[in-house]
C-alpha cells in the first residue's frame, strides 16, 4: 500500500516550509528509498491584510473566520482562496470586500441561475432525462453555451492536471458569467413563451446539463452549493446521489469557430451599444438599422442577436476578411414610427413593473387598462396594442383605469392599472 502512493502525487504547504518540510522529506525520502518523497508542490503565500500588513490580533485587521462564513458561507471562501495568487506561492490580501465579491458574482450569480430554472421549470412540468447526456439542439445560442462548457471543462482540467489551481478556478468564473449575463439573458424569451416546442425543450435541456456539468467543475473547490445544485437538479435521473460521487467531466471538442464568432457579435454589440450611449439614444428606441464589416461571415441566427440586442430593423453585414476585429455603425435617424414603437417599448416596461409590484406569478395573465392624454402615446397604444398584450401577458387591453398607477413615459403622461385574469389568453 506504501509502494502504491510512494512518491506522493503532491504536497501542501506553506512558503516557509521551503527549508523545513518539503527539504526534510526530500532528504528522508532519498536516504531510505533513493526517490524524492513527491511529485509535486503546492506552495502557499502568506495572507495579509487588505492594506498588506501582517494580519495582528491585536490590530484586529481582518474579519473573524466566523463572520465571513456566516455572511458569505464557507463556499465563497474557499473559492477566493483557491483563485487567489495564495496557492501559487504569492502573498495574498484578504478582505472582507474581496470573498463579497466572489459570493456576488459566482454563488449568488448561479443560484440566481438554478432559480430562474427551477420557476420556470415548475410552470411547465419539464422533466429532465434519466442519464446525463449532451443535450441536441438547432438553436445557436444553446451549441455556443456548449461549446463555452467543453472549452472551461478542458481548461479546468489542464491546469488541475498539473496542480495550478488558480488557473483551474479561474475559467468557472468566466463561465458562470457568460451563462447567466449571456445564455440565460439571451434566452429568457424561450422560458416564457407560451408555445411548447422544440425550441423551448432545447432550451431546458440544455440549460440543466450545463447547470449539472458546472456543479461538477465547481464541486473540487467549493463542495457545497454544487451539492446542493447537483441534489436539486438530478432527482429522477440515473445519477450519483452525490456530486462528489459523480465522475470527472470530459471536455468535448470545442466549436472554435463558433466561439469566435460569438466573440464578434458581442463586440458588435458592445460598439453599437456604446454608438447609441454617445447620441443620447435609449435601448428601448428602435434605429432602422447597423452596417457591420466583419472578418467572417455571420450566421442567421445570429444576425437576430445582434437585431435584438441594438434594436434595430435590420443588420446590414459586408464581410472583409482583412479585418482582425469588426466594425459597426449605427443609422441614428428616428423616424415617427419608429419614435411610436420607442414609446410602445417604455409603456411595456412600464407595466411590467406594475406587475411585479403586485405580486403576480410569471405566467399570470392580466387585464391591463391604459390611458394617456398625449396623443402620439395614445397612437402608439393603439398601433401596438397586439404587442403589448403580447410582451406582458394581458388578455385584454380595454376600459378606464381603476385606482391608476401614474408614470411618465418620455415625458408623457401615462395612467395603467392591471388585475389578474380569470381566463386564458386570446
Amino acid at each position: 500500500e506504501f509502494e502504491d502512493g510512494f512518491p506522493a502525487d503532491f504536497i501542501a504547504e506553506s512558503m516557509d516550509q521551503t527549508r523545513g518540510w518539503f527539504y526534510t522529506l526530500h532528504v528522508l525520502a532519498t536516504a531510505l528509498f533513493d526517490k524524492p518523497a513527491f511529485k509535486n508542490v503546492v506552495v502557499s503565500g502568506i495572507i495579509v491584510a487588505a492594506d498588506g500588513k501582517k494580519l495582528s490580533k491585536r490590530l484586529k485587521n481582518y474579519p473573524e473566520t466566523g463572520e465571513i462564513f456566516a455572511k458569505y458561507g464557507a463556499d465563497s471562501l474557499r473559492l477566493f482562496l483557491a483563485s487567489s495568487p495564495a496557492v501559487a506561492g504569492e502573498d495574498v490580501r484578504f478582505s472582507d470586500e474581496a470573498v463579497r465579491d466572489v459570493y456576488r458574482n459566482v454563488f449568488m450569480t448561479l443560484w440566481n441561475v438554478h432559480s430562474f430554472f427551477t420557476m420556470y421549470a415548475e410552470v411547465d412540468g419539464w422533466q429532465p432525462p434519466k442519464t446525463l447526456e449532451r443535450p441536441l439542439s438547432e438553436n445557436v445560442l444553446d451549441n455556443w453555451m456548449l461549446a463555452r462548457l467543453d472549452e472551461a471543462i478542458g481548461e479546468v482540467t489542464k491546469q488541475a492536471d498539473t496542480y495550478r489551481i488558480n488557473r483551474a478556478t479561474r475559467p468557472l468564473r468566466e463561465l458562470i458569467d457568460d451563462l447567466s449575463n449571456w445564455y440565460v439573458r439571451r434566452s429568457r424569451r424561450r422560458f416564457w413563451k407560451s408555445e411548447d416546442d422544440g425550441d423551448k425543450q432545447a432550451a431546458y435541456a440544455t440549460l440543466h446539463y450545463v447547470l449539472l456539468r458546472t456543479a461538477q467543475l465547481l464541486a473540487p473547490w467549493s463542495p457545497f452549493l454544487p451539492d446542493k445544485l447537483w441534489r436539486d437538479l438530478s432527482v429522477g435521473m440515473d445519477l450519483p446521489a452525490s456530486v462528489h460521487l459523480s465522475d470527472w467531466p470530459e471536455a468535448g471538442k470545442a466549436d472554435q469557430n463558433l466561439l469566435r464568432e460569438m466573440a464578434y457579435v458581442r463586440e458588435i454589440i458592445a460598439d453599437s451599444l456604446k454608438s447609441r450611449a454617445e447620441n443620447g439614444l435609449k435601448v428601448r428606441q428602435p434605429l432602422a438599422d447597423v452596417k457591420v464589416v466583419s472578418p467572417q461571415k455571420i450566421r442567421a441566427q445570429m444576425m437576430e442577436i445582434i437585431r435584438e440586442e441594438v434594436n434595430v430593423k435590420e443588420v446590414l453585414v459586408e464581410v472583409s476578411e482583412k479585418l482582425k476585429h469588426p466594425t459597426s455603425s449605427v443609422n441614428t435617424e428616428i423616424t415617427p414610427e419608429l419614435k411610436r414603437e420607442g414609446l410602445m417599448r417604455e409603456v411595456v416596461r412600464h407595466v411590467q413593473n406594475l406587475r411585479k409590484q403586485s405580486g403576480l406569478q410569471v405566467d399570470d395573465r392580466i387585464e391591463l387598462q391604459l390611458a394617456s392624454a398625449d396623443k402620439e402615446l395614445e397612437a402608439a397604444i393603439t398601433e401596438f396594442t397586439r404587442t403589448i398584450c403580447l410582451e406582458t401577458l394581458a388578455v385584454s387591453l380595454e376600459g378606464s383605469p381603476v385606482e391608476a398607477s401614474l408614470v411618465k413615459v418620455d415625458g408623457r403622461e401615462l395612467k395603467m392599472s392591471l388585475k389578474k385574469a380569470n381566463g386564458p389568453a386570446d
